[in-house]
């Protein structure tokens, strides 16, 4: 590896650090850099975009897991809605699920028309 691709990957192992909560400190000794090379890292310009794009990399990852939740929850409250042997717990499932589909349908909306509204005013972007 090329000495500018060693810097490059330590400098984003570094903004991964930041946008992780991560000490300096911690850092430094998680990868085997030095405090005052962490905080060269830090204070170099790019760096603010760098902590941002890795940031939205690790929300992104969330958003996946969570999705993909979701989904398993949705089957959980599926098969107690339809073969709970109470019909409590059967209402309560139903009632959630309902809810939740509400909220869903409802934030989609709210999603499509700001992006319409955004590319009507010219100001749309890339979302993600």
């Amino acid at each position: 590896m090329a000495a500018n691709d060693r810097a490059e990957a330590r400098s984003q192992a570094v903004a991964l650090g930041v946008a992780r909560g991560h000490t300096y400190a911690e850092i430094a000794r998680d990868s085997g850099l030095s405090e005052r090379t962490v905080r060269r890292y830090a204070n170099a310009p790019g760096f603010t975009a760098a902590v941002a794009e890795a940031r939205a990399g690790i929300y992104r990852d969330a958003a996946d897991r969570l999705a993909t939740a979701a989904t398993e929850a949705v089957t959980v409250l599926r098969q107690l809605m339809t073969g709970a042997a109470s019909e409590p717990v059967r209402a309560r499932a139903a009632l959630g699920l309902l809810g939740e589909a509400l909220r869903y349908r409802e934030a989609v909306d709210v999603e499509h028309r700001l992006a319409a509204l955004e590319t009507h005013l010219g100001i749309g972007g890339d979302p993600s």
